[in-house]
């Protein structure tokens, strides 16, 4: 489901971690605590971005989505994969909310990363005009079993997007600067784009530092702060409409944060720090995860 220079917007400290220098940049060593256990590194990218090195190709990054228990891949299996699966659920009607508002009857709604196709069949279901993009073959395999309609890239598209939605899918993306300034050749005029997100300035980021959940190394290629994905979008062109908090993403991950560290009480205790992160950040803003809406140049 889901790294960084040490600079002012991110002080606090990371207790365990491991920084190096490179070319005079200092990085922080995080785990791929999900899958490999494999060690990458956070460096800053750009203000309020981050990345993950090193560079990884498609056909080396494709194994670390080869696992049973990827969730948005799969059915997964486990207590949190059925939290997962709950929440997910309840997600659907929300994302149905922002799709009804930013579309028209005819538009072509596209989600991309689409997984196993649970919310493009919910839209199908609704009369929505919609199509998955997914490049995993075991998630492509699932969505022709639901009669989905799903290709590997946008490029195969042959009508262009009105609508266009990322949901934790666009942080996987290896060249976001390329891969927007493509995405406007399918965009029709006025189009509008969803992206939600993690955001690694939240409080149970700082709180679980290296052990975050929000990171997923490698499989996140980049991590954004509120900031960075505004000037992330603003500097190709789409300018942002509003954004809204994810209030259960703080929960999901502040547990699978806690199973990570190998808490005990890993529900209890990532429902507290959820919770906690979710009431600071009515005053800091600072949420676990937003979504958030741009639209293209017109």
């Amino acid at each position: 489901m889901f790294h960084q220079v040490i600079f002012p917007l991110f002080s606090c400290s990371w207790a365990g971690s491991v920084s190096r220098e490179t070319m005079g940049v200092k990085t922080i060593k995080i785990k791929d605590h999900f899958l490999s256990k494999e060690d990458f590194f956070l460096v800053n990218c750009s203000k309020g971005v981050l990345k993950t090195e090193p560079y990884l190709n498609s056909k080396v990054l494709a194994k670390y989505y080869n696992s049973d228990e990827y969730i948005s891949h799969g059915k997964g299996s486990g207590f949190l994969a059925s939290v997962y699966g709950f929440f997910s659920r309840l997600m659907l009607f929300f994302k149905f909310k922002i799709v009804k508002k930013y579309s028209k009857k005819d538009s072509l709604v596209v989600d991309f990363g689409c997984g196993i196709g649970d919310f493009i069949y919910y839209l199908k279901e609704r009369g929505q005009n919609v199509l998955g993009v997914e490049n995993n073959q075991k998630a492509l395999q699932e969505c022709k079993k639901k009669n989905l309609n799903v290709v590997e890239s946008i490029s195969h598209l042959n009508k262009k997007i009105d609508l266009i939605i990322f949901w934790h899918s666009f942080e996987h993306i290896s060249n976001p600067k390329s891969f927007l300034e493509g995405l406007k050749k399918s965009l029709n005029t006025n189009s509008t784009v969803v992206i939600a997100l993690p955001n690694y300035m939240s409080f149970d980021s700082q709180y679980y530092k290296t052990f975050w959940a929000g990171y997923d190394v490698p499989r996140h290629r980049f991590h954004y702060s509120i900031l960075g994905i505004k000037e992330t979008m603003s500097n190709h062109g789409f300018r942002f409409v509003e954004s809204k908090p994810l209030f259960l993403d703080a929960f999901y991950v502040s547990m699978l944060s806690e199973k990570y560290k190998k808490s005990k009480f890993f529900f209890v205790k990532g429902l507290a720090i959820g919770l906690l992160s979710n009431l600071l950040a009515f005053f800091n803003s600072r949420h676990s995860s937003n979504v958030f809406v741009f639209k293209s140049a017109v």
